[in-house]
């Protein structure tokens, strides 16, 4: 409650939870699997956040003959990324990529016929973060270098008047909804959780979008409803290669 009016105030990510990564690899089509030699991938941090952090829903891509590189969500204001030289059995521990994001899964996949990387993911400030809005913004960007930095950055959806295409990384610390955060608009949405593959010269991106609702003379219990709905998107690839930041 906001006064006497019922109010949306943040979600996804208001209490850290500790959520790790392992990851299993197979050189046999799947029919036995074996535990990389790190164990638990999970942030260990010196900066001011301090302390373990959750690296979770990682997505894996190939970028080049038995080099791979791993992005996980974080609570920290950015994506973090990890790299095996040696076909998955051994990691990098996770470190922070340039990407801002709030704690979100992304997509990550190898342009065809290039070395280029594309990831799709939900970015935003930790001011927004703080503010509730976590995932109203899905970008895209290329990375060309195996991970190690990113460009063209664009937005694929932004729900917000503010769709800058490019949001400059906060400074590596937890962030989360403030309690009493502004009160988030009715009908407000979320844009999150995409997909991408390619078919010919195009990409295709789906994507689900949350809606939430007040429900006004309904049940005061449970006065929010979430209406899902799925989107398929298909873009020209060179869409991806035009001027960004």
């Amino acid at each position: 409650l906001l006064g006497d009016e019922w109010s949306l105030a943040g979600s996804l990510g208001f209490e850290p939870t500790p959520e790790i990564s392992w990851v299993y690899y197979s050189d046999d089509e799947g029919q036995t699997w074996h535990r990389s030699a790190n164990g638990e991938m999970m942030i260990t941090l010196d900066y001011e956040a301090g302390g373990n952090w959750s690296a979770e829903e990682p997505v894996i891509v190939e970028y080049a003959p038995k080099h791979l590189l791993m992005l996980y969500r974080t609570p920290l204001g950015r994506l973090f990324q990890s790299w095996s030289k040696d076909d998955g059995t051994n990691w990098t521990a996770p470190r922070p990529t340039a990407l801002a994001a709030s704690r979100a899964p992304a997509a990550l996949q190898r342009i065809p016929g290039t070395d280029d990387l594309l990831v799709v993911w939900n970015q935003a400030s930790g001011d927004e973060i703080q503010r509730g809005l976590q995932r109203h913004r899905l970008s895209a960007a290329i990375s060309q270098d195996g991970g190690a930095s990113w460009k063209r950055h664009k937005n694929i959806s932004c729900i917000d008047e503010d769709d800058r295409s490019y949001i400059e990384p906060s400074p590596i610390r937890h962030y989360r909804a403030e309690r009493f955060s502004p009160r988030l608009p009715l009908n407000h949405c979320y844009a999150m959780y995409p997909a991408v593959t390619f078919w010919k010269d195009r990409v295709v991106l789906t994507y689900i979008e949350v809606v939430k609702r007040m429900l006004v003379d309904g049940d005061l219990e449970n006065p929010v409803r979430n209406e899902n709905r799925q989107y398929v998107m298909s873009l020209p690839i060179s869409w991806l290669y035009e001027k960004g930041q």
